[in-house]
């Protein structure tokens, strides 16, 4: 999973390869300087915004998909 801010700059990603045996991807709101927060975190909580998240997943049948939204942080 891949989120980005508005100007394309990265402010979060997270890989998850052995499910469910591993955690799933969590985003907090936060980003950390340099832009690569891996699930978790500690961080800057972003500004109100609207931010564009991708993700890349393969399924029971071994089909892979991308799927691409955004999500509007408010507080």
């Amino acid at each position: 999973m891949w989120i980005f801010d508005r100007w394309g700059n990265l402010v979060f990603h997270c890989d998850v390869l052995d499910l469910p045996q591993a955690a799933p991807c969590v985003w907090d709101g936060k980003v950390v300087r340099g832009g690569m927060n891996l699930s978790g975190g500690s961080g800057v909580t972003v500004q109100e915004d609207v931010y564009v998240w991708k993700v890349h997943l393969k399924n029971i049948l071994k089909d892979e998909h991308t799927y691409v939204g955004t999500v509007t942080v408010i507080r």
